[in-house]
């Protein structure tokens, strides 16, 4: 029987992150930067807003409900359980992603101001860090790793939450099959596999809920293809072409 190579990992515990501290160095004292190559690095988003500071006292703010509707991308509206239905950054998420879990000063914590940005920020950091590290080693050659910001959420019908891949760098989100044969000879017409939050369903899962301390995860995985390719064109979906429009709207009763 031929057997295929598996997604394999471990999670990294880390020290508590200080609000304000330094990202990258701060990656950089839990991991051996050489570990980088070939892997996956997958980042909780809090460990993001922690470095910007994106939290707010609860005491400042009068209306949670307001500050939802402002750190939404789309607010859906008011939903069962006393919870706020939003999308953010191409996902579904209740509060925007607002959350009180594993706050220093018990305060809200924020989605950082633009995750795209920070993650480039950040992958070019450890791009330059890597080479060096590569060249000191006798190594010529340019690095090949990803980054991945991930997040927990939760999905219709299921209960318990997920990873979800906020963002990423450095490797292709899909693996696109259309074109491919099945097993019968017929031509996939719409088969595309979400790499990214395959992964980061496997880096939230490794990095647990709680109190862990493990918001890094390092992933190897045969078929990533690493390089640069446009994310949001390949990954992303317009709102009004998205399958689910149509439930989203008839659901909330709002418009979309």
């Amino acid at each position: 029987m031929k057997k295929k190579l598996a997604i394999s990992g471990f999670s990294i515990e880390t020290e508590k992150m200080k609000i304000g501290e330094e990202l990258g160095q701060f990656i950089l004292s839990h991991i051996d930067i050489a570990e980088l190559e070939g892997s996956v690095l997958c980042i909780a988003t809090k460990l993001f807003s922690l470095a910007e500071s994106r939290l707010l006292k609860i005491s400042d703010v009068s209306s949670k409900k307001d500050l939802i509707i402002q750190e939404s991308d789309v607010y859906l509206g008011e939903i069962e359980y006393g919870c706020h239905l939003s999308i953010k950054e191409g996902l579904l998420l209740p509060s925007a992603g607002i959350d009180e879990s594993n706050s220093p000063n018990g305060d809200y914590i924020l989605y950082p101001k633009d995750p795209k940005k920070s993650l480039i920020q950040l992958y070019e950091f450890l791009e330059n860090e890597l080479s060096l590290e590569l060249s000191n080693s006798g190594i010529k050659k340019n690095p090949s790793f990803g980054l991945l910001m991930v997040d927990s959420h939760t999905k219709p019908l299921r209960r318990g939450v997920v990873g979800a891949a906020v963002c990423g760098k450095g490797f292709s989100p899909i693996e696109d099959h259309v074109g491919q044969l099945d097993l019968f000879g017929r031509e996939l017409k719409m088969t595309r596999i979400n790499v990214a939050d395959a992964l980061a369903q496997t880096g939230v899962f490794l990095m647990g809920e709680g109190n862990d301390q493990t918001p890094l995860v390092l992933l190897k995985a045969p078929r990533v293809k690493f390089g640069e390719c446009d994310w949001d064109e390949l990954w992303s979906i317009p709102l009004k072409e998205d399958l689910y429009r149509p439930l989203l709207e008839k659901s909330m009763k709002t418009d979309v």
